[in-house]
């Protein structure tokens, strides 16, 4: 019995991959199964892991607290910025003027200078584009400091890269669309969400895209409190943990447990190792 999960986000279209785990946002029940070649099987909460960086960087105040421009940020791959995600983009920073955006790029000059001619040509002017390019792990972190509000791309939206903005304590809107990676924004943030007892910020849909640039205004003096929401999240409280998740099922323990019990019973497992229920069994 052969299983795919989260390394490839699709159907692999292969006949001896029998299973694809998965979970009830990211492939609601009813709507995705056309989309795969494989049968769903959903696990509680998000099917996947996020494992911290290893060196712990402070929390500090957002740009527009400390004096600054406010700035929006993008550090997803850059191969995620749409067509329709950089028009996004530009209206936004049209209707706030004063806003910056940090975008993550290619190490390419001739392609960073396109961008740069895009933005400029569309009426945005070059103190509110500041691109950036991958760095070092600690480089991508710090890039965090220069961010009030990370927008997510779609319709490919972030998921490590979501949770690694939670972690420094940026908090992050995503579009929601049909797919499995045009959910990952949807599977993520409503996990937080639950451990934190409120909805920072809402979740905006394809349909509802052209009202998001003026529907940001009224968010901006809600920043301030949904970063101290991230700093003081639950989930943080073991920041210095390698099994730290930002879902409540998600240790890595506990998640093989509930892979465990969710299979289908013609699956073929042994019974969980001692070191897998050590994992899962809270410790006085």
């Amino acid at each position: 019995m052969q299983a795919t999960w989260f390394g490839y986000p699709n159907s692999t279209g292969l006949d001896a991959i029998a299973w694809r785990l998965t979970d009830a946002l990211s492939d609601p029940p009813g709507e995705n199964e056309s989309r795969y070649t494989e049968k769903l099987l959903r696990l509680c909460g998000a099917p996947w892991l996020y494992k911290a960086p290893e060196e712990t960087l402070p929390i500090r105040p957002l740009p527009h607290t400390r004096g600054e421009p406010c700035t929006f940020g993008c550090l997803n791959n850059p191969a995620k910025t749409s067509e329709a995600t950089l028009a996004a983009w530009i209206a936004i920073l049209r209707l706030c003027p004063q806003a910056r955006l940090v975008l993550m790029t290619r190490d390419d000059e001739d392609y960073q200078q396109q961008l740069r001619r895009r933005f400029a040509l569309q009426g945005v002017s070059e103190s509110q584009l500041l691109l950036v390019v991958p760095g070092t792990p600690r480089q991508f972190y710090e890039y965090h400091y220069q961010v009030d509000l990370l927008l997510d791309p779609f319709p490919y939206n972030g998921a490590v890269t979501t949770c690694d903005a939670l972690w420094m304590g940026i908090p992050v809107i995503s579009v929601v669309g049909s797919s499995y990676v045009s959910r990952q924004g949807l599977c993520v943030l409503p996990c937080w969400d639950s451990r934190n007892g409120s909805a920072p910020l809402p979740k905006i849909t394809f349909s509802e895209l052209w009202r998001w640039p003026n529907l940001l205004p009224s968010w901006l003096p809600r920043l301030p409190d949904c970063a101290r929401a991230c700093k003081t999240h639950p989930s943080w409280t073991t920041r210095n943990s390698p099994a730290n998740s930002l879902t409540p099922s998600a240790l890595p323990g506990k998640k093989a447990r509930g892979l465990h019990q969710a299979r289908p019973q013609d699956w073929p497992l042994r019974p969980l190792s001692a070191e897998v229920e050590s994992l899962w069994r809270p410790q006085n």
